[in-house]
């Protein structure tokens, strides 16, 4: 799969505390594991909010954290949903494409470079 990719994803969930919001509904608060120029993907971890987000629903969300250096509001559609169940619970996963023109703070634009050099 990482062939067919068009940006570097870098593995944000291993270096910041960070939570993704959706829909601006506080219940909504999911795990960002990677995000990249293009998109995120996020960790879903409560079962009642699995059948909230399916593709290609449109979305808004913001990437909220201490660190205010990171955080962003963007908006975008959901493109893929997994489910998987790890250490006997279940969880989702979802990728999300950034829509047009979402610019990615400088902050996580210089962890990209990074991880590519």
């Amino acid at each position: 799969m990482h062939e067919n990719r068009k940006y570097e994803r870098f593995l944000i969930s291993q270096h910041l505390d960070c939570k993704v919001r959706l829909d601006g509904i506080d219940k909504h608060l999911l795990q960002l594991s990677d995000i990249s120029e293009g998109g995120m993907m996020v960790l879903l971890s409560a079962k009642e909010d699995f059948p909230v987000f399916n593709p290609p629903q449109e979305i808004l969300g913001e990437i909220i954290s201490d660190n205010t250096a990171i955080q962003i509001r963007f908006s975008g559609r959901i493109v893929w949903k997994r489910s998987f169940q790890e250490s006997g619970r279940d969880f989702a996963s979802m990728g999300i494409q950034f829509a047009p023109g979402v610019q990615l703070p400088e902050a996580i634009r210089d962890m990209l470079s990074a991880e590519e050099d």
